[in-house]
């Protein structure tokens, strides 16, 4: 299985394979995929003993782990046949890729070495004509640049007295005319030294090192990005000789000090899923990237509800700027209909939509959900209320809150009944049993912060509205004859009677029922009655993956809160192996797990 390994840090997002080799570069600010197939895989070999051998072949047993404490990936790749040993660790920050090689001799005899870096990018939308590879700095560096894209790679040896550069250099094409790609001039260990090619370009840096039996030493790799050429090969320069371990000393401590104020979090959490823990917080954060949450696709898109609750964790651990970027960019992106579009490109632009408008109390609304704008109401008092910030309460009174919180007043009923919206995950036009606990929620912490700015009249408006919606819920969604929550209904009063986790925990986490009350209890009866085991999907088949996890980790919560913490911690193992093992897993499912986690010791 060829599995993949998340590093980020605002500007790139890097996908590395199990083979030790970069498969995706996301660049946030522009959306794109740099590295978007199979041909767009960068590859590292060693020529040896009158061969080359490149990780991804048999001969290569290969081990990778992530280390959370560093934000650092650690590779260890053995050829027996070759007698070599390499460890890489690779760092991700600030628009640059820093990789540390160390090569080792198994063989117990001097030997002589040629290691190899290849590289190949998309950067323009039509890279046959765009696309350019130039060699820098004499063959120690290339640079690939194309349509406000500029990457320069950098390959050097750390030697005794000093950095002996890249002396081996060539660039190429690949995927036209039958190329593979110039990866294959290093076969015979002699690269042909052409130092520019324009279209679907691509490079190859070589260094020579002479290793004594048993010996080590250790090479730096870099790739430096930035919109400006300029700007990327003046960042490619600051990774030269000691300024490369400068620079990665200084990222692997900034990520130390990061997780301190997580530290005591930490000791409380059941031993075994305390190291699961940190590697998913470090990965949620490094998933941030100008307030957006990149998702595992690196499809560009960032999904407004799930990147608000990803803040959940992050502020009940206590890290303020992380989470307020997060709720500052929805904020800067809410329309002042009322309604906040249900997905984002990272440039923030509106995702395209096969949904038509809709009405609501006869104005017209593009696609979209009530429970996005009521998840960031939500999630802004959650914030106030655990940072107490008076001034970023007062900042966005008017310009969010109120309009907001006015807004959901405005559509609820007499009755306490909301009016359908799209709903997410089916695509109907409904109401849910999700959104009325949400919507609830909402109206309830808004009323609370009006409050606190002596906002009396508003806070009595929108308390007034949360408890018609509360009454409404407990009453009209809910089966007694089911003894569970209908999922939702639609306008014409018809009840979708399909039994959704997302319906019990809703009601359950939000606090339209109590924890100790009667229809609490008959409900988790109802849905584990329903479940061929404990881990279950929306669909309630079997677990898989990504999404499907949500519903276990509701599950879990719940039974926290309900004093059935052993049965929730075999949830919790389970949800680790998974996403142990899916590197990729979706960042909200991440944040919904710390969530879980946290409920264990809070």
């Amino acid at each position: 299985m060829n599995t993949v390994f998340r590093l980020g840090g605002g500007k790139i997002e890097v996908n590395m394979n199990n083979f030790g080799q970069v498969c995706d570069i996301f660049i946030p600010e522009i959306g794109k995929n740099i590295l978007p197939n199979h041909q767009t895989i960068h590859k590292i070999g060693v020529f040896v003993d009158g061969d080359c051998s490149w990780l991804n072949d048999v001969s290569w047993s290969i081990n990778t782990e992530y280390d959370s404490s560093t934000s650092t990936l650690k590779t260890e790749a053995v050829s027996q046949q070759h007698q070599i040993k390499l460890c890489f660790t690779d760092i991700v920050n600030d628009g640059q890729i820093l990789r540390k090689i160390k090569i080792e001799d198994l063989s117990g005899r001097d030997r002589q070495f040629k290691l190899f870096a290849y590289q190949n990018f998309i950067l323009g939308n039509s890279p046959i004509d765009n696309d350019t590879a130039q060699i820098i700095d004499s063959g120690a560096a290339a640079l690939h640049y194309s349509a406000g894209i500029s990457i320069v790679a950098r390959l050097e040896l750390k030697a005794e007295f000093g950095y002996q550069l890249s002396n081996h250099y060539t660039v190429g094409l690949f995927g036209v005319n039958g190329l593979e790609g110039s990866w294959r001039d290093a076969e015979d260990g002699i690269l042909s030294g052409s130092k520019v090619e324009q279209g679907q370009a691509d490079s190859t840096l070589g260094v020579d090192l002479d290793l004594p039996a048993n010996r080590s030493c250790e090479l730096h790799y870099s790739l430096a990005y930035n919109s400006f050429q300029g700007q990327a090969v003046q960042l490619s320069h600051n990774l030269r000789g000691d300024s490369f371990e400068k620079q990665y000393l200084k990222f692997s401590n900034n990520s130390r000090k990061w997780l301190v104020k997580s530290s005591n979090f930490v000791k409380q959490i059941e031993p075994t899923l305390q190291k699961s823990f940190t590697d998913n917080l470090s990965l949620l954060k490094s998933s941030i990237s100008g307030g957006f949450i990149l998702d595992k696709n690196l499809s560009g898109v960032s999904t407004t509800r799930n990147a608000i609750f990803s803040a959940w964790p992050l502020i009940r651990l206590g890290y303020k700027d992380e989470s307020l970027e997060i709720l500052e960019k929805y904020i800067e992106l809410f329309m002042r209909d009322g309604l906040i579009r249900p997905a984002y490109l990272n440039g923030g632009q509106i995702t395209a939509s096969r949904l038509p408008y809709f009405t609501i109390n006869n104005q017209e609304f593009p696609p979209a959900s009530l429970e996005d704008s009521a998840a960031l109401l939500f999630m802004i008092g959650e914030h106030y209320h655990k940072f107490h910030d008076q001034d970023f309460l007062a900042r966005n009174y008017k310009i969010v809150i109120k309009p907001l919180a006015d807004f959901l007043t405005s559509l609820t009923a007499k009755d306490g009944s909301l009016p359908t919206s799209y709903d997410l995950w089916s695509g109907q036009l409904e109401s849910t049993t999700f959104a009325y606990g949400l919507a609830y929620a909402a109206l309830d912490s808004a009323s609370l912060a009006a409050s606190g700015l002596s906002k009396i009249k508003d806070a009595a408006n929108w308390c007034s509205a949360a408890d018609l919606l509360k009454y409404y819920t407990q009453t009209e969604m809910w089966s007694d004859d089911q003894g569970y929550f209908y999922r939702s209904q639609k306008s014409d009063g018809t009840k979708d009677y399909r039994i959704d986790p997302a319906s019990l925990y809703s009601a359950y986490m939000f606090g339209i029922l109590q924890y100790d009350s009667p229809q609490i209890a008959r409900a988790i009866e109802t849905l584990q009655s329903s479940l061929p085991n404990i881990y279950f999907t929306r669909s309630l088949a079997p677990i898989a993956r990504g999404h499907e996890l949500l519903p276990s980790l509701w599950l879990a919560e719940i039974l926290i809160n309900q004093g059935r913490k052993d049965e929730a911690i075999g949830i919790l193992n389970y949800v680790s192996s998974v996403i142990e093992h899916d590197h990729n897993a979706p960042t909200w499912v991440r944040a919904e797990f710390l969530s879980a986690l946290l409920d264990t010791v809070s």
